[in-house]
């Protein structure tokens, strides 16, 4: 199980946590709660890798919110006031020229690592709405109203 998962459970938890070292103290702790969590409440084979990836996100989420303090911007623009179409979202995302991708990069630099592993499991990973819903705990419609917000936040970056 280690050899079939390791990889996948370091691709989640440097979705939110980028030290090194953390990160290989998250994957041991994260296979401690995977092992001791099939000793109480097996998962149905067809859902392991949700599991997994579940298991690997909460553990790296709950370091980041243990250890790392909560800071809000002053100058951040409530997003719900944003009045933007799903149409310009997908035509700003969809250019390819060199000084766009690099505005794009910074954009997604300057979230939060909630919202980076919300883009790289949607987008990167290519997981469905309802996988990613499952990995995070939410809804299907709950996941889809987190990704259109954080595409919201890239947008908003990216025009400043």
């Amino acid at each position: 199980m280690v050899k079939q998962y390791k990889s996948r459970i370091q691709s989640v938890i440097v979705g939110v946590v980028s030290n090194s070292q953390d990160l290989e103290d998250l994957t041991q702790e994260t296979f401690l709660r995977i092992f001791d969590g099939m000793d109480k409440h097996p998962p149905a084979p067809e859902t392991l890798s949700t599991w997994v990836y579940r298991i690997a996100y909460n553990t790296a989420l709950n370091f980041v919110n243990k250890w790392q303090p909560s800071t809000v911007s002053i100058e951040e623009i409530p997003i719900d006031t944003l009045d933007i179409s799903e149409a310009s979202l997908s035509q700003e995302f969809s250019c390819e020229d060199d000084e766009h991708l690099q505005a794009l990069e910074q954009a997604f630099n300057a979230l939060s690592a909630e919202d980076q592993f919300v883009i790289n499991l949607y987008y990167f990973e290519e997981k469905p709405v309802e996988e990613c819903a499952q990995i995070l705990g939410v809804t299907s419609n709950g996941f889809y109203h987190r990704l259109r917000k954080v595409r919201k936040k890239l947008y908003n970056n990216i025009i400043r």
